[in-house]
């Protein structure tokens, strides 16, 4: 990797001429990406917090967008960090986490797993592409790709990562351990090998030799769902009251459920890769109910009863989702049995808990902007 003309002396007492990240945090000093911490130190193996790594990340990349105060009211307007914290909610560099993991790992270490997510989406937006065939022959070479947080899209910013060889192995096996945790020395080689890939053009290192038969990465879906056999045709009402119902034993009346709940279906982005959209809440419990009844939502594999929508009160039938104040605050429940004014649901995330058995009116759901997602057959 190419590396500009070093200082005849090292710009840290603690990194020396022999440290083995000396180029790349000599480089990072060098172009104003990372400073020392005083004293004429550099502390290469301390931990880098979120802020911190939104800080190099703003200076190396998007030097020119850097405030000069954050913006007023928000969360970070008064912390040294405001300005960088700043550049990062503008372009997202969280797209690839769950929701609001900027406040979350701004003053904690990062792992390299939240650190692969921010390189991804910061390499994504300078065009740096890793083809279909590239991202499955790498993700079968990291042996510990089931143990990444189901966290939005971090499995595939890891594969993607891993890739381009900016964060890879920590061992001869592949292993990316993404629970572990990124210090300075690391964050400055890893900045390096962002700009050098940027300055090549893009061009990823050569991808191991693709299987004879792909095997695409697999993840068990949050929480699990008990075995239902789906019959060959659509399901009666009755069997699929049957499936739901049986939910009830592990799923229990009065058992917490908050947004912190997650269930997960896979798709493929455009570019072919694999992507898991994480529902949370009482969205993941009513399509974990209805993947009971009918068969899991998968557009990978193919999904035989697959969703479509109506808002028509007299047409829903059991195990529909019904969602009603159809905003960021609205609610979804799965029915247990339709009568001619009112639905009998169950529910997650109401209060904070699961529920079954609570009525609601017909004239409740037409006032509130009601609408009915169904896997039965048009």
């Amino acid at each position: 990797m190419s590396v500009p003309a070093l200082a005849a002396s090292p710009s840290f007492s603690d990194v020396p001429a022999g440290h083995w990240a000396y180029s790349y945090v000599e480089r990072a000093a060098d172009t104003g990406w990372v400073t020392g911490i005083g004293g004429g130190k550099f502390n290469p193996d301390g931990k880098v917090t979120g802020a911190e790594w939104y800080t190099m990340v703003a200076r190396a990349f998007y030097g020119d967008q850097i405030p000069d105060t954050a913006d007023s009211g928000t969360w970070y307007s008064n912390k040294w960090y405001g300005p960088y914290m700043q550049v990062g909610v503008d372009n997202m560099f969280d797209a690839y986490f769950k929701a609001d993991i900027d406040a979350v790992v701004a003053e904690r270490p990062m792992t390299r797993t939240e650190m692969a997510c921010v390189v991804t989406e910061v390499m994504d937006q300078l065009n740096v592409v890793v083809p279909q065939d590239t991202f499955y022959a790498v993700a079968d070479t990291i042996p510990d790709l089931d143990k990444i947080p189901i966290e939005a899209s971090a499995y595939t910013a890891v594969v993607r990562c891993y890739a381009m060889g900016i964060i890879t192995g920590v061992d001869g096996k592949g292993t990316f351990n993404g629970d572990g945790l990124m210090s300075r020395a690391q964050a400055a080689v890893v900045l390096g090998r962002m700009s050098d890939l940027i300055d090549n053009g893009g061009k990823l290192p050569d991808a191991p030799q693709q299987p004879t038969e792909t095997t695409k990465p697999e993840q068990p879906a949050e929480p699990s769902i008990p075995s239902v056999s789906t019959p060959a045709g659509a399901p009666t009402e009755e069997e699929v009251y049957s499936a739901i119902i049986a939910l009830k034993a592990k799923y229990p009346d009065g058992m917490t459920w908050t947004n912190d709940n997650v269930y997960k279906i896979p798709g493929l982005l455009s570019t072919g890769e694999l992507h898991y959209t994480l529902n949370r809440g009482c969205a993941a419990f009513t399509l974990m109910c209805q993947d009971a009844a009918f068969g899991p939502t998968d557009w990978v594999n193919g999904t035989k009863f697959k969703p479509r929508s109506h808002e028509v009160f007299d047409d829903i039938r059991v195990g529909d989702i019904v969602r009603y104040d159809n905003s960021s605050s609205g609610h979804e429940v799965i029915v247990l049995e339709k009568k001619d004014n009112s639905i009998i649901v169950a529910e997650g995330n109401y209060a904070g808990r699961i529920h079954w058995g609570r009525e609601i009116t017909r004239d409740f759901l037409e006032a509130n902007d009601f609408f009915v997602s169904t896997r039965y057959p048009s």
